[in-house]
């Protein structure tokens, strides 16, 4: 196994958005992906665990931060106020610094590409792209005078996801042209800036998965050929990659959570009206200020079901009577099954205080909820019905994300996201901040 006495070693990490490690040892074995096969060889490579609630901003924050959700704050894509007003979450609202903080505070220099939760990017030791729904490129770099590399290279944040659901033409079109300027942006920096730590986040793989993937598992098509072929351009910039790199640089290839074929989107505002939960002030409910003060609970996407204690502008539940409301949701939502095939929906529900620690943990769902693969939990709130045809032809799975070395360790078995800080700060030789969750693999 690999000594790892250097303090002075490089990391560089090559971010794959959704990509799972089965999936990946699938396209090997068909011999797909000639330099994925390299890797597994030369190095080392494990699946690992998302977080809850499994999408991106919350994992890679995860990642970033080596934190549970309740010390760095954010539990969604998108969140609410207490006066029910929605926000999506950006860096300014983590309470919780990141290791590009860590980094810059002890001398090193990084850049950041395109990760997700980094808009607006903070002052660091280095560069720093934001990730998606970063508004413009302009307004998502820090320093500025990088602006010019970056149009040059012909950076884009990300694809326009609307645009694309009104044709996959223009979506295959535009997702080739924005990974090429991101792998472009990424092979010169790594030549040409001074840099300890480096990552480029491509969420380039995740928009791929959620439009195309049941076209890779369908039969042949124009699709799935270029499903394929659009790996096999990961699977070069990969190999040209490891070419790059010296031999003092740890390449790491991270995802972040799994994915697989939509089943069925499941409403869980529907099943909360329909059981009693959940009210509205109007019979065409058209935001969540529209809930009703009677109502016990409401849910936010993906599978996160609140209380509506006084904590809210117009909530009543009372913290005595909170606990017996959860036991009771959670003991019906359990008996829940596809009506086509009597398959449970749910494959667990837990108690905010059984997945999360820390000083937020006030502002985190009362009940959490890990569906079975495939089933997408959503939470309109004029749905018609619990059961729906999927929106998106992939969804993100908790299990079967991937990390991967150039170097053979010795890996620790059941990883999370939450390794991978403490893994990184290990292999540069470095102590890191003492209230990390999780622990190096290596």
């Amino acid at each position: 196994m690999t000594n790892l006495e250097n303090r002075n070693r490089k990391v560089l990490i090559l971010g794959i958005d959704g990509v799972p490690y089965s999936f990946i040892i699938q396209l090997i074995k068909e011999n797909k992906l000639p330099n994925f096969k390299r890797l597994f060889e030369i190095g080392s490579a494990s699946p690992l665990k998302s977080i809850l609630p499994t999408v991106s901003g919350v994992a890679w924050t995860a990642i970033f931060t080596g934190v549970n959700p309740a010390k760095f704050g954010v539990f969604g894509f998108l969140d609410l106020k207490k006066d029910y007003s929605p926000f999506i979450p950006i860096s300014t609202n983590l309470k919780s610094d990141n290791i590009l903080d860590f980094l810059s505070q002890k001398g090193k220099r990084v850049i950041s590409l395109g990760v997700p939760m980094t808009y607006p990017p903070k002052e660091v030791n280095g560069i720093c792209v934001g990730g998606f729904l970063t508004p413009s490129l302009e307004k998502g770099v820090y320093p500025k005078e990088i602006l010019p590399l970056l149009k040059e290279e012909k950076y884009v944040v990300d694809i326009n996801p609307m645009k694309a659901r009104e044709s996959l033409e223009f979506f295959m079109e535009e997702l080739t042209r924005v990974f090429e300027g991101r792998k472009n942006t990424m092979l010169r920096l790594i030549k040409e800036k001074p840099w300890d730590f480096f990552i480029t986040h491509f969420i380039d793989t995740d928009r791929i998965n959620h439009f195309l993937w049941h076209y890779y598992e369908n039969d042949p098509s124009k699709y799935k050929e270029f499903f394929i072929n659009f790996y096999q351009k990961i699977d070069a910039l990969l190999g040209k990659t490891l070419d790059l790199i010296d031999d003092n640089t740890t390449l790491i290839v991270l995802s972040d959570h799994g994915f697989c074929k939509t089943k069925k989107e499941i409403q869980l505002n529907f099943w909360l009206k329909e059981n009693g939960y959940l009210d509205f002030i109007t019979e065409t409910p058209k935001s969540f200020k529209d809930i009703h003060e009677d109502s016990l609970a409401f849910s936010l996407t993906p599978g996160r079901i609140y209380i509506h204690t006084r904590k809210w502008k117009n909530g009543k539940v009372l913290e005595n009577e909170s606990e017996g409301i959860i036991n009771e949701i959670v003991d019906k939502l359990k008996s829940i099954q596809n009506p086509e095939n009597n398959e449970k929906i749910f494959n667990n529900i837990y108690k905010k205080d059984e997945i999360y620690s820390g000083k937020y943990i006030g502002d985190a769902p009362e009940i959490t909820i890990l569906p079975n693969d495939g089933y997408e939990l959503k939470a309109k709130l004029d749905a018609k019905s619990l059961f729906n045809p999927p929106d998106m032809a992939g969804i993100h799975t908790y299990e079967d994300a991937m990390i991967a070395f150039n170097q053979k360790f010795d890996l620790k078995s059941e990883i999370s996201v939450l390794d991978v800080y403490p893994t990184i700060l290990k292999i540069m030789g470095m102590k890191g901040p003492e209230n990390l969750d999780g622990i190096s693999i290596i």
